[in-house]
């Protein structure tokens, strides 16, 4: 019942604006409210996404729909005609690092050079010189832990021996 008002709620204000249901199909088209199965308004935002690359194909379009984080998806081409960018700035050591730590910890003398085009060929990125010896670093640095807890253990380990 509530659902039914509702439904005329917006009819009426469609007839207002001199525009008729018919002719807007679908909530995604035509950008206004929709309702849920309860009749409460629910706010519907259009977002589209294009490939900057001139002539390139690939396009999103979604709804989102509501205040939480769900959307959805009303158009998609997932076929690029571009190419490849390598150069990500997000690609940070830290998570490289995270990525290849077992890696490392197997071969400590891991050549910098090689751990660049595996990185390139795992996942496409561009890994630079300093970011390449970054992560060594930090990896190595993980495989020997923390010196001071390593020194609180040492003085656990002279207990047990004195007992």
């Amino acid at each position: 019942m509530v659902k039914n008002r509702a439904i005329e709620d917006i009819n009426e204000e469609e007839e207002e604006d001199g525009e008729d249901l018919e002719s807007n199909s679908s909530d995604f088209d035509s950008g206004k409210d929709s309702d849920n199965e309860h009749g409460e308004r629910i706010p519907v935002f259009s977002e589209q996404d294009m490939c900057a690359e001139v002539g390139c194909k690939w396009k999103i379009a979604a709804l989102v729909v509501g205040k939480d984080a769900s959307f959805q998806v009303g158009e998609y081409n997932p076929k690029h005609s571009c190419g490849r960018a390598y150069y990500v700035r997000n690609c940070k050591s830290a998570w490289i690092g995270k990525k290849y730590q077992d890696r490392f910890r197997t071969y400590l003398r891991r050549n910098v050079v090689g751990f660049r085009q595996d990185v390139i060929q795992d996942i496409r990125v561009h890994v630079s010189r300093n970011q390449a010896y970054t992560t060594k670093w930090q990896a190595l640095k993980q495989r020997e832990g923390n010196t001071e807890e390593k020194y609180g253990k040492l003085w656990d380990y002279a207990e047990k021996l004195r007992t």
